[in-house]
């Protein structure tokens, strides 16, 4: 039976450092059908020459740097895989992670994306926290009013998706950089379908001092953005089931957002959200 091709797409900026071990981790996988394609974001240390080592065993694309979200949704109009990967440049995957989700996937063919745990490691590959689950409740199938109330798929780098579902869901679709572009696509894809919880720790999340995951400011900032475009994609797609819920769930972001923004003295910036709320 021929296995399904995956695409493994890897945002890379400025973290030459730690970029092979990722690019390593998705060639060593034990599904054989992988493209790996690491998207340049206008990288300043030494990513190219990282890159460039890896000749013809991965495709690499190059653009001026726009953040996360943009690179990401250029690595995905270009890849030609059934299904989609997101690797960040600083994670490492066990070698047997595509393989153990493609098998669930193939199993539950409703299901439109799956995710497993993650450990914590630290700059130099130490473990540091054995398993993500210890931090939160993992919700498994149709978790769209699970997320609503809080993010639980915590990193991209622990989700598989269907191609097809990605672009339902409507992809990467924002230009400016934000905190949180995984989990507004994350909650999209909550409505087209079941999102599975795979109950095994197959990804090394590296946390180090260069790491994007935002602070409280930032991430409330970044979750009302995350409501709100998700409010935007259920009316472009006449869903009037779900959109009373997502905009209960924007009203509460944007409360938290002028909640943090007060909090640092930004007054009128803290305000808008309020009068948005």
């Amino acid at each position: 039976m021929d296995q399904p091709l995956v695409s493994v797409i890897i945002p890379v900026y400025s973290n030459a450092r730690f970029l092979g071990a990722a690019i390593d981790s998705a060639l060593a996988q034990t599904h054989p059908a992988i493209e790996v394609i690491a998207v340049d974001d206008g990288s300043i240390d030494g990513c190219a020459d990282v890159l460039a080592g890896y000749g013809e065993r991965i495709r690499c694309l190059r653009q001026p740097n726009g953040g996360p979200s943009i690179a990401r949704r250029r690595g995905a109009e270009a890849a030609r895989g059934e299904y989609l990967a997101l690797l960040d440049a600083d994670d490492v995957w066990d070698t047997h992670k595509i393989a153990r989700q493609i098998d669930l996937m193939q199993r539950i063919p409703e299901a439109v994306a799956t995710y497993c745990d993650h450990r914590r490691i630290d700059a130099d590959g130490r473990v540091i926290a054995a398993s993500g689950a210890c931090y939160g409740l993992r919700g498994s199938g149709r978790i769209f009013d699970a997320l609503l109330r809080g993010n639980f798929i915590l990193t991209a780098s622990v989700m598989l998706m269907r191609r097809d579902a990605y672009v339902r869901a409507g992809g990467f679709t924002d230009d400016r950089v934000f905190w949180g572009d995984d989990f507004s696509l994350s909650l999209r894809l909550s409505t087209c379908g079941a999102i599975l919880y795979q109950a095994e720790t197959l990804v090394s999340y590296r946390q180090h001092g260069a790491n994007t995951s935002g602070s409280k400011y930032e991430q409330s900032r970044g979750d009302a953005h995350a409501f709100d475009v998700l409010v935007r994609h259920l009316r472009a797609n006449g869903d009037s089931t779900l959109l009373p819920a997502a905009r209960q769930a924007r009203r509460r972001a944007y409360i938290a957002a002028a909640w943090h923004c007060r909090k640092r003295g930004e007054y009128r910036r803290a305000l808008r959200y309020r009068l948005q709320a």
